[in-house]
């Protein structure tokens, strides 16, 4: 890919300060605030939270069913003791 000379010379300018500040305790903030790093971070979350909230959504409606389960169990439960002490 071809380049203009003032981009390539920004690029390199780039380049240059991000090697100089290699190996320095503020080198992860400083390479986490590129907005490249920026773009990315913030298009990773949304997909964290998607997945975090289909999950909530899968836990609440196994929920709702293991509800609906013990209810009908329980009833059947009442009623099958109800029948057999009007038998008796």
């Amino acid at each position: 890919m071809r380049m203009s000379e003032p981009a390539r010379r920004a690029k390199n300018a780039a380049r240059d300060a991000r090697l100089a500040a290699k190996g320095t305790a503020d080198y992860p903030l400083l390479y986490a605030a590129q907005p490249h790093q920026i773009a990315d971070a913030k298009q990773q979350g949304a997909e964290r939270k998607a997945r975090r909230d289909a999950i909530s959504a899968a836990e609440a409606k196994g929920h709702a069913e293991d509800v609906g389960a013990v209810q009908v169990f329980t009833g059947q439960m009442a009623t099958a003791a109800a029948s057999e002490t009007a038998e008796e």
